[in-house]
């Protein structure tokens, strides 16, 4: 789950993306919204095919 003020979406990541915590930042582009594919920063503990992937969100 990403949350941006009121915004909450589910995002579904990329196989082999894993160790995301609660609490973690990411950074979203262009901006967190329902229904839409945006591009996400992975934190540096998380693993992960790339340091920036493409994820789709739905309403959580």
């Amino acid at each position: 789950m990403l949350r941006s003020g009121e915004v909450t979406v589910r995002a579904v990541l990329p196989r082999g993306t894993s160790g995301f915590r609660a609490g973690d930042t990411a950074y979203v582009s262009p901006r967190l919204e329902y229904a839409r594919g945006f591009g996400l920063v992975v934190p540096g503990h998380v693993t992960s095919p790339r340091r920036v992937v493409t994820v789709s969100g739905s309403a959580a």
